[in-house]
C-alpha cells in the first residue's frame, strides 16, 4: 500500500460510521467510491513547496477528477496529523461538487465559484468539530478556523486563507435574495454598491499598516468582482430594468468602477509581494500544532 492510498484509509478510520457530520460523510463516502471505480485520481506534483497551496482539486482535459498533492504534502503527512486530514476533506468537498454538477461547476459565475470555495471551507469545520476535536491536537490553523467561527469572524479567514472576502460575498448574495423576496428595489442595490465603493476606496488610500492595506485590497478586488459579476448578470435579466439603472448612476457607477480597478492594477504589485511574505508567515506558523510557540510574523 503507498501513500495515497493511505490517504484515504486513514480519513476513513477517522470518519468511520459517523455521521454526525451528515455532509462531510456524505462526501466521503461518494468520493471513496469514485476513487475505488478509478473516476479519481490522486496525482503528486514534485513542485509545490508550501504545504498549505499544496493539495487541490483539478479536472483534467480527459475529464478524469484530480486531487493533486503537492510534494511537502506527502513527504510531512502523518495519520496523526489532522491537518492533512482536514485539506483533504476540503478538495474532497470539491471534487464531489464537480462530480454532481459536472461541467456546471466550472461555468459558473465569479460568485458562485468562490462560494463552492466557502462551501468547502464550512465542510473543514464540521469535520474539525466532529472528527478531530477532542481527538487530536490540531494545528494553529485548524484552531483559528473555530475561534474564527465561533467570534462570526470568517471574513478574517477568508482574507488570510482564501484571498478573497467572505463579507462582500455574502452582501452581495443578502442583496440578490432581499430583492427576490421583494424587500428592496434593484435602485437600493446600486445606490449601496455606490455608497460601499466610496468607503472601501477612501480606507484603502488613507491606511498605512501593511496587513490592513492587504486586507482592504483584498476586499477591494471581491467587491470589484462582485459587482461586475451583478452588472452582467442584471444585463441579463431585461425585465429588471437594471440597464436603465446603469444610464442613471453610470457616472457614479463608472467612476467607482475604474477607481477600484486603478487600486488593484496600480497596488498589485505592492500586495503581491506582501502576500509572498505573509504565505511563509502562515506556513511557517499555521502548520505547526498549537502546542507550539509563534514565530515572527510577516
Amino acid at each position: 500500500m503507498n501513500i495515497t492510498d493511505d490517504l484515504l484509509t486513514n480519513l476513513g478510520e477517522i470518519i468511520g460510521s459517523n455521521q454526525n457530520g451528515e455532509n462531510v460523510y456524505k462526501i466521503f463516502t461518494t468520493c471513496k467510491e469514485l476513487f475505488d471505480k478509478e473516476k479519481a485520481a490522486f496525482v503528486i506534483d514534485p513542485n509545490r513547496k508550501l504545504l498549505l497551496q499544496g493539495v487541490f482539486f483539478k479536472r483534467e482535459d480527459t475529464g478524469r477528477l484530480t486531487v493533486i498533492l503537492g510534494q511537502k504534502y506527502i513527504d510531512t503527512y502523518r495519520k496523526d496529523s489532522s491537518l492533512h486530514h482536514t485539506m483533504l476533506i476540503h478538495e474532497l468537498k470539491h471534487l464531489y461538487d464537480c462530480y454532481l454538477l459536472k461541467d456546471e461547476f466550472y461555468k459558473c459565475t465569479y460568485n458562485k465559484r468562490h462560494w463552492f470555495e466557502f462551501q468547502a471551507r464550512f465542510i473543514e469545520l464540521e469535520f474539525i468539530q466532529n472528527y478531530l476535536v477532542e481527538k487530536f491536537t490540531l494545528s494553529r490553523l485548524e484552531d483559528l478556523m473555530l475561534k474564527c467561527f465561533e467570534n462570526n469572524d470568517f471574513n478574517y479567514y477568508s482574507i488570510l486563507f482564501s484571498q478573497v472576502s467572505y463579507n462582500v460575498f455574502k452582501q452581495f448574495q443578502e442583496m440578490e435574495t432581499d430583492y427576490l423576496n421583494n424587500k428592496v428595489s434593484v435602485e437600493d442595490i446600486v445606490k449601496e454598491v455606490i455608497h460601499g465603493s466610496h468607503q472601501l476606496i477612501f480606507e484603502y488610500l488613507t491606511i498605512t499598516d501593511d496587513y490592513k492595506r492587504y486586507a482592504y485590497f483584498i476586499i477591494i478586488k471581491s467587491f470589484r468582482n462582485c459587482l461586475e459579476d451583478i452588472i452582467l448578470k442584471r444585463n441579463d435579466e431585461p425585465d429588471i430594468l437594471f440597464s436603465n439603472l446603469h444610464e442613471k448612476y453610470f457616472f457614479d457607477l463608472d467612476y467607482l468602477y475604474q477607481k477600484m480597478y486603478e487600486i488593484i492594477d496600480n497596488y498589485n504589485e505592492e500586495n503581491k509581494n506582501y502576500l509572498l511574505q505573509l504565505q511563509y508567515s502562515l506556513e511557517e506558523n499555521y502548520t505547526v500544532l498549537i502546542t507550539q510557540p509563534f514565530h515572527n510574523q510577516a
